[in-house]
């Protein structure tokens, strides 16, 4: 172990060399042979020394994931990683190691559908992760106001039923009918305090418009009027009358025209040229009386024949 020189100086030189004990482990010694009885843990020799050591193989993939180990079974070093085996009690959270630290970490399933008008929730069903999209319930309780989800925002809010008949004379409502809603179209009423002008809706409109009452005997000769009697519509029918009909000067009325027209007078012609004859209006009562008023006729012209001197009277004989 000590190369030796010859220094002309000085004289010889013994300098210390490094010296290989497995290959020269001493005067006449074979070299170091080690027995290798692990392939995972292979001996080798040690030079400065001449003894044998160990020396694991080193298995390392550089992934915290996995548990490195060496397995000689097969007569070889062979390296095995082994994926680190995280607890799997709950499907809708199952656990994976973290390739950061090497930590086995939960991982909640991911049921969100997108639908802010649901409530996402995962059940185990048979050691399997479902997912369940619960539609959230918005108030209904009252059925003419149904409220719905908006899909924006998950909000619930309110689309009131709409009762149109499309009809302006009608009050247009929606009631709760045992839980379902019902349209309830009610007549606006109209003032009718005159029965002889009722009033009605127009439906164009949702004016209140009077039809008045025809009263109508298609007689000329009648005032129609329609009286309001109790609450109802009466029509009455007056005759108008003749100007000066009287017992003596009897008028009637044309139905068709309404126009007066004479008709025939009563006859007090007593025949008698010495007598004025006239008509006479019964006074309180119905009739007329024929007057025969003597005629003051000058001396010695009272009459000229028996004719002129009829007084009507068969017992009497006349004469003049």
């Amino acid at each position: 172990c000590t190369a030796d020189s010859c220094n002309k100086t000085t004289g010889c030189v013994f300098t210390l060399t490094q010296c290989d004990y497995c290959q020269n482990p001493g005067p006449g010694l074979p070299p170091v042979v080690c027995q290798q009885t692990d392939p995972c843990n292979p001996a080798s020799c040690n030079s400065n020394n001449g003894s044998c050591t160990t020396t694991p193989v080193v298995c390392n993939d550089n992934n915290l994931c996995t548990t490195d180990s060496c397995d000689s079974s097969s007569g070889s070093a062979v390296c095995v990683f082994t994926p680190v085996n995280c607890p799997y009690t709950d499907p809708c959270n199952p656990q994976s190691c973290s390739a950061t630290n090497g930590n086995c970490i939960v991982n909640p399933v991911n049921c969100d559908d997108k639908n802010p008008c649901t409530t996402d929730t995962c059940t185990n069903n048979n050691s399997n992760a479902t997912c369940i999209h619960t539609p959230i319930a918005c108030n209904n309780n009252d059925p003419c106001n149904p409220q719905s989800c908006n899909v924006t925002n998950g909000n619930c809010f309110t689309t009131p039923v709409v009762c149109n008949d499309n009809n302006p004379c009608t009050s247009d409502s929606c009631v709760n009918n045992g839980g379902v809603a019902q349209c309830q179209f009610t007549l606006n009423p109209c003032p009718n305090s005159d029965p002889c002008n009722p009033q009605s809706c127009n439906v164009n409109t949702g004016s209140c418009f009077a039809t008045p009452v025809v009263c109508n005997d298609n007689n000329a000769c009648t005032n129609d009027a329609c009286v309001g009697t109790s609450g109802s519509a009466v029509c009455t029918y007056t005759y108008k009358g003749c100007s000066g009909n009287t017992a003596c000067t009897p008028k009637s009325c044309n139905v068709t025209t309404g126009v007066c027209y004479d008709l025939t007078p009563p006859n007090c012609n007593d025949g008698i040229s010495c007598t004025t004859d006239s008509c006479a209006v019964n006074s309180g009562s119905s009739g007329y009386t024929c007057n025969h008023t003597p005629v003051n006729c000058p001396a010695g012209f009272d009459c000229t024949t028996a004719a002129q001197c009829n007084d009507n009277n068969a017992c009497t004989t006349d004469t003049c």
